[in-house]
C-alpha cells in the first residue's frame, strides 16, 4: 500500500521528470521507506542527509540533481507550498 508520504514525494519528483523506482540513469531507487517522511519534512536537507544514510541511491547523480534543482527552481512562489515541519514558506511577491 502507497502512503500518503510516498505519493506526495513521487508527485515533487514527477514534476521534475524523476521517477521513483525507476529505470532511467537519473531515476531514484529508494531503499528505505523513511525516505519519504524525511524528503518531505527537511526539504533538500532531507534529501542530502537520506542520501548520505543511503536511503537511496541514482545510477547518474549528476543528472538527478540537475534536473530535480533546474526543474522545481523555475516554479513559481504561488506554487509552493509552506514545510509545515519547520514553519518555513516561500516568500511571495
Amino acid at each position: 500500500m502507497i502512503t500518503s508520504y510516498e505519493k506526495s514525494t513521487s508527485e515533487l519528483f514527477a514534476f521534475a521528470d524523476v521517477k521513483i523506482q525507476g529505470d532511467r540513469p537519473w531515476d531514484l531507487q529508494v531503499h528505505d521507506s523513511r525516505f519519504y517522511k524525511r524528503v518531505l519534512g527537511q526539504a533538500s536537507l532531507g534529501l542530502g542527509k537520506s542520501y548520505m544514510d543511503k536511503w537511496w541511491d541514482c545510477e547518474a547523480i549528476e543528472q538527478f540533481f540537475i534536473a530535480f534543482f533546474e526543474r522545481t527552481s523555475r516554479r513559481k512562489p504561488q506554487d509552493q507550498k509552506m514545510d509545515t515541519s519547520s514553519g518555513m514558506s516561500s516568500k511571495r511577491s
